[in-house]
């Protein structure tokens, strides 16, 4: 197996808005540096290119762009070109269709000049990894990194399910699902280049606080640890994390003692992104040396085509006309609603007047990477952790790394039972009940195929 590596520098214009909100938020400098990362793999035969961006999220039209030049460029099959967003919360926006009319012409100039920028470190970084093979050997370790993921649904006392209600909250009766822990580790030791390290943890980027100045949040932080404590190459994949956060409705002493100090700062404030970084950087520092070799790395990538419902569940149109003009104007504090509650009846909206038009099915690809007994399973959009989980047990191999916000513009994946339930989520999704065992069905249909 010859592997290669690079990443490319890509940070956002200061003033830009900072993506993962709903306000515009203008960035008033940079935290730190923000990177597209790409790991080639050549088996002689087969190419593949994996690419993790320090972003939120990316327009389908934008990944199509980037994997076709990759493809021409570089000699791979488009269906073995996999792009992944880390899910920043704090980096800067890449299309205008993600933010609301309150953006000024600056603010469009600066999100236009990103998006360039982003789709050229793209491109770049894959055609470097390509052209940086070396042999190489791939090892394989998993873990758990515990105290840092919470699910963020809750079920209230009064039977609503509501998204993240805020530290002691009295008003929350339990969560709607059990976090996964689980910490995964792929080590390439590659001939006379440096180590690459690829870090599988399933939790929002969601760490820096306010949101004031642009950051790589916590994936950035694990990368420059291990970066510069072992002298590797590092990438983070972000898992399966729609419904997990590291937000906790009780935390301890000692994180409450990081979220004031954070508060306090009002701006540059990072201690919470730096000590989950820290965490997850610590627990990789104890599995590396205890990695399993992949002794059969043959490459095999598989595209699987799935459709999909829409989520066109009924609501009021001319209120959801009326709730979108409001936010669309500044003007949502108009609505009785705050925090949470408010994001979630915006959203609602939105989807409401988006799905009018849209098919009763969408079109979306499930990618298969494997190397062997190990294979990456490229989800799209923001899928639950329950979701990954059972992708997971799909697979039969211990050995699986579910990255998501892969090569389609996200959205949420809830499980089928989260739609009975209810809450932001499934209010602002656009794919419909069953889709979760459509991925599921298709994965398990796949490796049956392999084994007949």
């Amino acid at each position: 197996m010859l592997c290669g590596y690079s990443k490319v520098l890509m940070n956002p214009p200061v003033g830009i808005p900072i993506a993962g909100s709903y306000d515009v938020m203008r960035s008033q400098g940079i935290l730190d540096d923000f990177y597209a990362r790409a790991v080639a793999f050549f088996d002689g035969e087969k190419k593949s290119v994996l690419v993790s961006v320090d972003v939120c999220h990316i327009e389908t039209e934008d990944f199509d762009e980037c994997r076709r030049e990759i493809s021409e460029k570089g000699g791979v099959d488009p269906g073995a070109v996999i792009i992944a967003c880390t899910h920043t919360h704090a980096g800067g926006h890449n299309s205008v269709s993600n933010v609301n009319s309150t953006v000024t012409e600056e603010d469009k100039n600066r999100i236009f000049a990103f998006c360039d920028l982003m789709k050229s470190a793209i491109v770049k970084s894959a055609l470097n990894a390509l052209s940086s093979l070396a042999p190489s050997k791939i090892y394989f370790a998993k873990d758990k990194a515990e105290g840092l993921i919470n699910i963020r649904r809750f079920r209230m006392k009064d039977g609503t399910v509501v998204t993240n209600p805020g530290r002691h909250n009295p008003d929350v009766d339990y969560p709607l699902a059990e976090p996964n822990h689980t910490l995964k580790l792929v080590k390439i030791e590659r001939e006379g280049e440096k180590d690459i390290f690829l870090v599988n943890f399933g939790m929002h980027a969601t760490t820096v606080g306010w949101r004031t100045y642009l950051s790589s949040d916590y994936p950035g932080v694990v990368c420059r640890t291990l970066e510069s404590t072992l002298g590797v190459e590092c990438m983070f994949l972000q898992g399966a994390a729609g419904d997990a956060v590291q937000i906790n409705a009780e935390p301890t002493p000692e994180i409450e003692r990081i979220l004031e100090k954070d508060k306090d700062e009002k701006a540059k404030n990072k201690r919470m992104a730096t000590h989950v970084g820290h965490k997850i950087a610590g627990r990789i520092l104890g599995m590396y040396n205890l990695t399993e070799e992949i002794s059969d790395c043959d490459l095999s990538v598989k595209e699987i085509s799935i459709a999909v419902p829409t989520n066109k569940s009924g609501g009021d149109l001319e209120e959801a006309k009326r709730i979108s003009a409001l936010q669309a104007e500044g003007r949502s504090h108009e609505l009785p609603y705050k925090g949470m509650a408010l994001v979630t009846v915006v959203a609602n909206a939105e989807r409401i007047i988006r799905m009018m038009t849209e098919p009763d099915t969408y079109n979306y690809s499930v990618y298969l990477l494997s190397l062997g007994e190990l294979t990456f399973v490229g989800l799209p959009g923001e899928p639950f952790t329950e979701l990954g989980l059972a992708v997971e047990e799909a697979v039969p191999s211990d050995k699986t790394v579910v990255a998501s916000l892969v090569n389609y513009k996200t959205t949420y994946f809830p499980t089928t039972k989260a739609y009975s339930e209810g809450g932001y989520e499934v209010a602002t999704t656009s794919v419909g009940p069953g889709t979760a065992e459509i991925i599921v069905d298709a994965v398990k249909k796949e490796f049956r195929n392999k084994t007949n």
